[in-house]
């Protein structure tokens, strides 16, 4: 069976009919060790691109140009949803908090220097299909510290992520077993 999961991409706006935030779906493998890297290359492939002008500086802290980058590394995989309904079949849920490009150090959009991804890791405490799916926070950093210098998930954090979530798959491999 298929580890199902849902991706949320939002700004630090508030949220409101005006808002761009994004949910996408991911069919398989939701589990952080292949999701956490994922988004990591997907924030990769976003802040390779040097750029300072304004209309650069501006998409890339909204949410719709950064699901378009998460979608273009898993394009298979990933399904951009209507809404932001959980689904009742996801095991995992994230939420990436987007701020912009990482090389403008000395810029500030909403009080955050451009770049920094913030990653909420959520696990599913009550799957349901008859009603509201119920989620938990087990885990928050930004990207760049959820993964090693190869783009993998860190073990030390896969180990916590386990630990909180008494034993759940979380599909990471440290030598030759998996956590």
């Amino acid at each position: 069976m298929s580890t199902r999961s849902q991706v949320k991409v939002l700004s630090e706006e508030p949220e409101d009919e005006f808002s761009e935030n994004v949910t996408l779906y991911h069919h398989t493998d939701g589990y952080p060790g292949y999701m956490i890297p994922l988004i990591y290359k997907g924030w990769k492939s976003v802040t390779s691109y040097k750029n300072n002008s304004n209309f650069y500086l501006f998409q890339v802290s909204r949410p719709g140009h950064i699901a378009s980058h998460l979608c273009s590394v898993d394009t298979w995989v990933f399904e951009p949803e209507s809404g932001h309904e959980l689904h009742g079949d996801i095991e995992w849920y994230y939420k990436v908090w987007v701020n912009g490009h990482k090389n403008n150090k000395n810029i500030k959009i909403r009080g955050k220097f451009v770049g920094e991804w913030v990653v909420e890791i959520y696990k599913t405490i009550d799957v349901r299909m008859d009603g509201p799916t119920k989620i938990e926070l087990i885990y928050s950093d930004n990207i760049t510290k959820l993964v090693n210098k190869k783009g993998e998930l860190r073990v030390d954090v896969a180990r916590k992520i386990k630990k909180i979530t008494e034993g759940s798959y979380i599909g990471v491999e440290f030598a030759g077993k998996h956590i």
